[in-house]
C-alpha cells in the first residue's frame, strides 16, 4: 500500500491537493481548467472555489471551460498579488506553476514520487517554538531567545 494511492476515480493531481467537501479553494491562473474543475467539484456547493487570473480574457474562457466540466467558480481578475482576498480565505491554494517548472507535470498514475516535507516541517516547527504553542509535540522545546533546538546551529 502507497502512501499517495491513486484512485481510479480522479487525476493524480485532485488526489494530491486533498480537496474536501465544504472547503475554499483558491486557483490561480487558468493554465489547467480541468484539474481547478475536478476540484471545485471536490469542494461542492457548500465550499467556496476561486479562479484568479490577470488576464480578463484568459479567466473567462477558463471559468467557461471549468463550467463546460461541471465546476463552478467565482472568477476574479485582478493582478498576482493584488487581490481582494483575506489572508486566511482559503484551506487549499493550487497554484499551477509549480507544475510547469518541476517533473511533478510529468508523473503518471503509479509513478513513485519523493514528498519531502523536511523543510516544510522546520517551519511548522519554529511557527510553533515562536508562538509558544501549548501544544508542542514531546520533541519541540519551549520558546526561548533564540529559536534554536539543542545542538543544532
Amino acid at each position: 500500500m502507497g502512501l499517495f494511492r491513486k484512485s481510479d476515480a480522479e487525476p493524480l493531481g485532485v488526489t494530491m491537493a486533498g480537496v474536501k467537501l465544504g472547503q475554499r479553494l483558491l486557483a490561480v491562473g487558468t493554465r489547467d481548467p480541468q484539474l481547478v474543475a475536478a476540484l471545485a467539484v471536490k469542494s461542492g456547493l457548500t465550499g467556496r472555489a476561486c479562479l484568479v487570473d490577470p488576464d480578463a480574457t484568459q479567466l473567462a474562457e477558463g471559468t467557461k471551460a471549468i463550467e463546460k466540466e461541471g465546476g463552478l467558480v467565482e472568477p476574479i481578475c485582478a493582478p498576482y498579488g493584488m487581490w481582494p482576498l483575506d489572508a486566511e480565505s482559503f484551506d487549499v491554494a493550487v497554484i499551477p506553476h509549480t507544475l510547469a517548472v518541476t517533473t511533478l507535470g510529468a508523473k503518471q498514475p503509479r509513478d513513485q514520487i519523493n514528498v519531502e516535507v523536511d523543510v516544510l516541517a522546520k517551519y511548522v516547527e519554529r511557527l510553533l517554538v515562536a508562538s509558544g504553542s501549548e501544544s508542542r509535540g514531546p520533541d519541540l522545546p519551549a520558546p526561548s531567545a533564540g529559536n534554536q533546538r539543542e545542538g543544532t546551529s
